[in-house]
């Protein structure tokens, strides 16, 4: 509906500020440390228009990479606006799907308001929906081929890279590669 808001910054008060664009203070909702511009200013924030109990609810980040996860969490159960927007403040993005990508649950229960189960239920439902998470799939499998085109079983393979995937680039195939190649040299080792 309303893709972005841009206008002349007006104030901030926890966290929501108010944006006037076309003689309309727009009261906009974003996650806590978004980085704004002094006050008397021009902002553009990339909306998501909400309706909520209390009507209608506009909230707002820097990019839109942003908007898509903050959509994309309140598809998960358990997970409202006030909660993506603490996640987001937390984890931008990329963290997010990286630390979905990696099943990393601790990582995720360091936002306020997330517990393990939470956390678990995040990796589980987000795994298909970010699209970092998704080109790390694929990432995944192709590290896989490699140490299978190696000579390693593919189980043996399938448990290097999800070891790998700790300390290397979960998006790099040849970070994945080295790191599995690395891990399996030591365990024989």
């Amino acid at each position: 509906m309303i893709a972005f808001v841009k206008g002349t910054l007006v104030g901030a008060a926890g966290n929501a500020v108010v944006v006037e664009a076309g003689s309309i203070g727009w009261r906009v909702f974003v996650p806590p440390g978004t980085p704004l511009p002094s006050v008397g200013s021009e902002i553009r924030l990339f909306t998501h228009l909400a309706l909520r109990d209390e009507g209608l609810v506009l909230y707002g980040f820097p990019d839109e990479d942003q908007v898509f996860a903050f959509r994309t969490l309140l598809q998960v159960d358990g997970v409202g606006p006030k909660l993506a927007l603490a996640i987001l403040s937390v984890l931008g993005p990329e963290e997010l799907a990286e630390a979905v990508l990696r099943r990393d649950v601790d990582v995720l229960t360091r936002v306020p308001g997330v517990g393990p189960k939470l956390a678990q239920r995040l990796v589980l439902e987000l795994q298909d929906r970010l699209p970092a998470a998704r080109a790390g799939e694929g990432t995944f499998q192709d590290a896989v081929a490699a140490l299978v085109s190696l000579g390693y079983s593919r189980k043996e393979a399938r448990e290097a890279v999800q070891r790998a995937r700790a300390t290397a680039n979960p998006l790099e195939v040849a970070a994945l590669v080295r790191a599995a190649l690395k891990w399996l040299g030591d365990r024989r080792g």
